[in-house]
């Protein structure tokens, strides 16, 4: 289902990998700054109901109770040729719960880093679902190592992991109460 979908480009969204946007767009440039206008004033940001693929899967996290309302924001991400992601924290302007994402295709070390610049890796298996809420979402700051751009293979546990395509399906709840009806 996802590779049939169109890929937006990293000239298109101004970051090194291709996206895919689902039920409201995600701009990487403004952090998710959502109104009843859209990001900055522009044309609405929502594109359509979620597909049923990912409406099953946004079903699943409900019931499981890892989200109090379904996420209505999903961004898909493909990482190939070892690249990672710098240390974030997911905005909270424009958005409200947990922020929810599955690993596909590459297992991966996820790095959590707080305040005082304590780091604790964490394996992501292939086909491993993560939740991000509480301090783990709004104190804590996440990200994939690379050196140069790429790095071809990680170790956790004095095991290597060799990274190949990566696919990152991102889940958020875009917050409703910042538009007025």
């Amino acid at each position: 289902a996802i590779d049939s979908q169109p890929w937006l480009t990293a000239a298109e969204t101004g970051v090194q990998r291709r996206t895919q946007q689902y039920g409201w767009t995600y701009s990487y440039h403004s952090a998710g700054n959502y109104s009843e206008k859209g990001i900055n004033g522009e044309e609405s940001n929502f594109i359509g109901t979620l597909p049923d693929w990912l409406g099953n899967l946004v079903e699943r996290a409900t019931e499981a109770g890892l989200a109090k309302e379904p996420f209505n924001q999903v961004s898909v991400n493909e990482y190939v040729d070892g690249r990672g992601i710098g240390q974030h924290t997911d905005t909270t302007e424009g958005f409200k719960g947990p922020v929810a994402s599955l690993s596909l295709l590459s297992p991966v070390v996820l790095t959590f880093r707080d305040s005082a610049k304590h780091e604790v890796p964490v394996l992501l298996p292939h086909r491993s679902f993560l939740c991000l809420d509480g301090e783990s979402r709004t104190e804590w700051s996440h990200g994939i190592k690379s050196k140069n751009r790429a790095r071809k293979v990680d170790v956790f546990d004095g095991r290597e992991y060799t990274r190949q395509r990566r696919i990152a399906i991102t889940f958020r709840q875009v917050d409703m109460s910042n538009f007025q009806t």
